[in-house]
């Protein structure tokens, strides 16, 4: 899929593959119009561009499917382009641009019907089932970067009951967010509900302001190498 002057519309290209995969896809009924979600590397050599797909992470069997992948384009570019911990989108503007793709490529679509597709809030549990990658905080989304997972296992703050990982994620993103120094981070709400789980107050802020530097700098490197 490719955009165009803000319209989105699926572009037909040559890619090298595995014979695995190239299997794979041949065996699906109709594998000409096949939606594939997945990683393409592009390498250039003497002048000739060669696009290879690395990675197929799943099939866009059915319009749910195509929902949640046009959540994750929306908000990866959001993340790109512009992301620090205070990066928040509205959930309603989040819907639109979704749809507004959705409706750029709805007539290039060929899945078959499914029941997920007959939901009246698809939009909504699709957005759900982002989680924990996405996180809802009431009606503003916020993205977690990939580090964040390793800060958290380094503190012992991952959980499997979902409920318990969305306050952690939520506290430790809008702690992250504060511009304040250490001393007034230490006072905080957050700080309160990190504290109650055993957490040593100075060394956590220690790492979190350490964290925030590292994913910055991150920030940055992506930001140069995709300009």
């Amino acid at each position: 899929m490719n955009e165009h002057d803000g319209r989105f519309f699926f572009e037909h290209f040559s890619a090298l593959m595995d014979n695995d995969l190239a299997n794979e896809i041949m065996l699906h009924p109709n594998p000409k119009s096949l939606c594939i979600n997945g990683m393409l590397v592009e390498i250039r050599h003497a002048g000739r561009r060669t696009l290879i797909l690395t990675l197929r992470t799943d099939y866009v069997l059915s319009h749910y499917d195509m929902v949640q992948c046009l959540i994750g384009i929306v908000l990866g570019r959001k993340f790109s382009e512009n992301w620090n911990f205070e990066s928040v989108e509205d959930i309603d503007e989040v819907r639109e641009k979704v749809f507004d793709i959705f409706l750029d490529i709805k007539r290039d679509l060929h899945t078959p019907a499914a029941i997920a597709d007959s939901i009246d809030n698809l939009f909504e549990i699709c957005m759900y089932q982002m989680f924990p990658l996405v996180v809802l905080d009431e009606r503003k989304v916020r993205i977690i970067h990939p580090l964040v997972w390793g800060f958290l296992k380094q503190w012992n703050l991952l959980r499997n009951d979902n409920s318990i990982q969305h306050s952690i994620l939520l506290g430790l993103i809008k702690l992250m967010s504060r511009s304040e120094s250490p001393f007034r981070m230490s006072l905080s709400e957050e700080m309160d509900f990190f504290t109650k789980m055993g957490i040593d107050k100075r060394n956590f802020i220690r790492s979190i302001l350490n964290l925030k530097k590292t994913v910055a700098g991150y920030c940055h490197i992506n930001y140069c190498f995709n300009k």
